[in-house]
């Protein structure tokens, strides 16, 4: 299970060496399937302090625990968005 200070590395890995996004999987209780969200590198510092403000150690929003980032992952190029 990831925690708050392995979301804050690979956000600062990613911005360190200009990856181009960050995909954050959420869980979301009483959800059938886990929601994306794909957050593109100019975005990351914005991102990044909302994540520290609003979510726990354990990656759970601070105002509602049915909400939990569970995954994320650093990648270069998606073109379909570019």
């Amino acid at each position: 299970m990831h925690d708050k200070s392995s979301l804050l590395r690979c956000f600062r890995y990613a911005d360190e060496n200009n990856i181009d996004h960050i995909l954050v999987e959420i869980k979301i209780e009483d959800y059938p399937k886990k929601e994306i969200i794909l957050i593109k590198n100019a975005n990351f510092g914005k991102k990044i302090r909302y994540y520290i403000e609003n979510y726990t150690e354990e990656l759970k929003l601070k105002n509602n625990n049915d909400i939990q980032i569970v995954n994320f992952y650093s990648f270069n190029k998606w073109k379909i968005l570019d």
